[in-house]
């Protein structure tokens, strides 16, 4: 059956809650500007405006980029700068980063930047954004046209602040995160929502 629309979803409604499920969205599949990596089936929703999931870029934005100009000032108060890391937060981040006083580039800026496949929608995705774009990417056949992670190993910027001065790195070889200084320069990888 020929679909009318590149887009079905599905609801029902089981008692009060309403149920949404997306078909088009399939983990690993590559599109023209990205690599889906992450579809919401949660409840309640992780993804904002009724997006259904996520796709990271299928290059490097850059690979020598500090997270932000300001590299001595935190985000958000340092009690709740880690809870900023999980799927969904990335925008916000983003954001976050971008209107802070004084700030002329970031890692997050060079995202916020791009024009991809006609979306001008990116951002730098958060910590856990960016450990399913890793396992995705790890799952894909070598020839989907997906680039990166590979050897020697590079450190990825994530929008996840660490401290006042530091904010979550990804290894390119491996799902291991850490942390470096804000003035350093990593790579960077842009996500969005669809």
């Amino acid at each position: 059956m020929k679909k009318l629309f590149g887009l079905l979803i599905l609801t029902f409604i089981a008692g009060n809650a309403v149920h949404v499920f997306a078909e088009d969205c399939k983990v690993g599949e590559v599109r023209a500007e990205g690599y889906v990596f992450y579809c919401d089936n949660s409840s309640p929703k992780k993804l904002p405006d009724g997006k259904i999931g996520l796709e990271a870029t299928l290059v490097d934005q850059s690979t020598s980029q500090v997270w932000s100009n300001i590299t001595d000032a935190s985000l958000y108060d340092n009690k709740e700068a880690n809870n900023h890391e999980a799927i969904g937060e990335g925008q916000k981040n983003t954001d976050a980063i971008m209107t802070q006083a004084g700030h002329r580039t970031s890692a997050a800026k060079i995202c916020k930047d791009q024009t991809i496949g006609g979306h001008t929608d990116w951002f730098l995705p958060s910590t856990q954004e960016f450990a399913q774009i890793y396992k995705t990417y790890a799952d894909l056949p070598a020839n989907s046209g997906v680039s990166g992670f590979g050897l020697p190993q590079h450190l990825y910027w994530t929008s996840t602040e660490y401290s006042s001065t530091e904010a979550q790195v990804q290894y390119s070889n491996y799902w291991f995160h850490n942390f470096a200084g804000k003035e350093n320069s990593n790579y960077v990888r842009c996500a969005r929502a669809f």
